[in-house]
């Protein structure tokens, strides 16, 4: 038996958020402030690697990065963490967070590099069926 608390980081936001709420509470805020706390680095490096802008316009990239990874982090743990019984979705919380937010404005880059993947793949598999 294991009465060693877990030092998961999820666990430790849960149980720093227990301190301040309830909880039932901090069971929820917990992982969402340690997703927040995530994709905000995730979108700071990121913003370090664009062109220079106005205070204003930083933020906005700042908040909107780490909206948009606040957002599509919980789904897509859960949807990754599906393929294997002993895999848990909060593991995959620190790389999808991190992930979706440094990726910024690059989604088009990332969506074109893909397109051309699956059409290089198409038409290798069209060309292996193909006998003269």
């Amino acid at each position: 038996m294991n009465d060693k608390p877990s030092l998961d980081p999820v666990e430790v936001s849960r149980l720093i958020a227990g301190y301040v709420m309830s909880p039932r509470l901090a069971a929820v805020v917990g992982p969402y402030s340690f997703i927040i706390l995530v994709a905000l680095a995730g979108a700071a490096l990121s913003l370090t690697n664009r062109k220079t802008t106005g205070r204003y316009a930083s933020a906005i990239y700042l908040m909107a990065n780490t909206v948009v990874a606040l957002f599509l982090t919980v789904p897509l743990a859960t949807w990754v963490a599906t393929y294997n019984d002993s895999w848990e979705a909060q593991t995959f919380f620190l790389p999808l967070a991190f992930g979706l937010a440094y990726m910024g404005d690059r989604w088009k880059t990332l969506f074109n590099a893909f397109m051309e993947g699956a059409k290089g793949w198409i038409k290798n598999w069209a060309n292996q069926g193909a006998k003269p």
